[in-house]
């Protein structure tokens, strides 16, 4: 029962990982509404390979023998780096095969001469040509790896505790007995009616393997964009998104796993004096067939030598997200309530309520509010502050297409156009200027299939080069996504190529390069299902994250918000 505790301690460790990362993702949930920074996945994996029992027992050498494994894992891989972590539980199965050169045991037997009294002592010999002991090991694995993905590619490294469950080893060879009288100069050999002759043997047991550390490693290639990616759960409308891995793994053995007895010779004789006792003036066959083998590994050939395990081979996992996908929170929009139905026209204009909260906390905050003609004469016909209690300004104005904009220091500027004022109320979300805010370029056009700004979509980017001005200390990311439609190794290159179209406007407009870095993401960061035109469009977007603020700014942000 104590060999099989640490294996128990080693699930039940394993057991307490998932918990732990769930619940700590729960309370992350709980105290932000921002989306998590990592996807969550359960794994099932198999592989096979060579292995090889590393050893310096004299005489021997050592052609290996071959490996498999099967496992189940917990995966999570960071969105914006490529981060990864593992850790699963496998079982494996590894086979090592060894020969020995010819060699030779010496023993002594008790020769009974029926013409002259007494017995007279004799050396009995046993030549071993050829000898071959393979040596089976069943563990269960615990590994811990981490590493990085890098689109298509991926490795990761760590180390994983070994269990020696079952081990048992398999002897076959040819065995030659001999005797020697010292008084007579001749051997007796080839006598079979004595049992001097070469015969075949086998002999199988069971052998002791200890608990291992191994270093291992692992590389290959992500199959996504070959595979599917989705499966269908029960109720037909929920989809589980899978990943795909192909790789080659190599593990070696840093501990010594022989943990038996290296004592006493490979084979032992009948009798406690070392030898035979013969009364018939003879060897029956039957005495040799009675001698006792054991294995190498717990004989004394293996005395003062160390054994390690080295498997190298291919591995297949295939990855079940298991974290939901949350949905990325867009620009804020007015929300105008319903128009009503035709009246009779009042005689004075309409009213128009705008109610600015902070983005975060959802509170009213103070805010500086601009309404302005967007058709000729463009004048600006209202200019107001938002009460800092209840966050609102109001005014009477004719109704006709305006322009709005809302500002205030520490947040991202707010502009947006309004078809006309109809006594509602616009609610605006002003978004904090601080580290992992993620703003979505709005209506930013590009030619079809290209990466070309359209000259009538470059406001989104002027209120970006405005933002880059106001505030020399922020520094941006610059991520371009497209829909799933198309071989995904082209989507990550063409969002790639107009997150890069932007970055080239903004160094033009004199932003320094310094301040900002761009990347694709193809589809794999969707914000809308795929499965629809206006969810492709949404999914079709370029955006920017704050990945580095001034600190005097965000302080007064926070201040603000509370």
């Amino acid at each position: 029962m104590n060999r099989f505790k640490p294996i128990f301690i080693l699930i039940l460790a394993l057991l307490f990982v998932v918990p732990c990362e769930d619940a700590m993702s729960a309370r992350r949930k709980r105290r932000s509404s921002k989306r998590s920074p990592v996807r969550s996945y359960i794994d099932i994996y198999g592989g096979a390979g060579y292995s090889l029992m590393m050893h310096n027992i004299g005489g021997s050498k050592t052609p290996g023998g071959g490996a498999g494994m099967i496992g189940v894992g917990y995966d999570l891989k960071h969105r914006r780096n490529p981060l990864i972590f593992h850790a699963g539980l496998e079982f494996m199965l590894l086979n090592s095969t060894t020969k020995m050169d010819p060699f030779r045991l010496e023993g002594k037997f008790n020769y009974g001469d029926p013409t002259i009294s007494g017995n007279y002592p004799m050396d009995f010999y046993m030549d071993f040509d050829p000898y071959k002991e393979s040596h089976n090991r069943f563990s269960i694995n615990v590994p811990v790896l981490v590493g990085a993905e890098f689109d298509r590619w991926y490795i990761m490294g760590g180390v994983k505790a070994q269990i020696g469950v079952l081990g048992f080893y398999n002897t076959k060879g040819t065995v030659t007995t001999s005797a020697h009288d010292p008084q007579l100069i001749d051997p007796f050999e080839e006598m079979w009616t004595h049992a001097f002759q070469s015969s075949d043997f086998k002999s199988n047991g069971n052998i002791n393997f200890g608990i291992d550390v191994t270093a291992s490693l692992e590389g290959g290639v992500v199959l996504d964009e070959w595979m599917p990616r989705d499966m269908l759960k029960l109720n037909n409308k929920n989809r589980t998104k899978l990943s795909y891995r192909a790789g080659l793994f190599a593990d070696y053995g840093i501990l010594n796993i022989n943990s038996n007895k290296t004592e006493g010779s490979i084979l032992q004789f009948p009798n406690p004096d070392g030898g035979f006792y013969d009364i018939n003036s003879g060897i029956p066959a039957d005495q040799v067939k009675n001698v006792s083998p054991k294995s190498l590994l717990a004989s004394d050939k293996a005395a003062g030598t160390k054994l390690n395990s080295l498997v190298v081979g291919a591995k297949f996992t295939v990855l079940f997200q298991v974290s939901k996908e949350p949905v990325k929170r867009k620009r804020p929009k007015p929300r105008p309530k319903p128009r009503p139905k035709p009246q009779v026209p009042l005689p004075d204009p309409p009213f128009f309520y705008v109610l600015v909260r902070d983005f975060d906390t959802e509170k009213p905050i103070d805010a500086d509010v601009k309404l302005y003609r967007n058709i000729a004469p463009f004048d600006t016909v209202f200019v107001a502050r938002t009460d800092a209690e209840t966050g609102m300004a109001q005014t009477r104005v004719k109704s006709s297409p305006m322009g709005l904009r809302v500002s205030r220091s520490g947040y991202i500027e707010y502009v947006d156009s309004l078809p006309g004022i109809y006594n509602d109320t616009v609610y605006v979300d002003l978004q904090p200027i601080k580290e992992n805010t993620i703003v979505i370029l709005e209506n930013l056009l590009f030619d079809f299939d290209k990466a070309t700004i359209k000259n009538d979509s470059t406001s989104s980017v002027l209120e970006l080069e405005k933002l880059m001005k106001e505030n020399p200390n922020v520094i941006i990311e610059i991520t371009g996504h497209t829909d799933n439609v198309g071989r995904e190794s082209y989507n990550k290159k063409l969002s790639e190529r107009r997150a890069k179209a932007v970055y080239d406007l903004m160094i033009q407009r004199g932003i320094p390069a310094d301040r900002m870095t761009y990347k694709g993401m193809g589809s794999r960061d969707p914000i809308d299902t795929n499965e629809t035109d206006e969810g492709r469009a949404a999914n079709r977007r370029v955006e920017f994250m704050i990945i580095y603020a001034d600190d005097n700014g965000a302080g007064e942000t926070e201040a603000a918000a509370n």
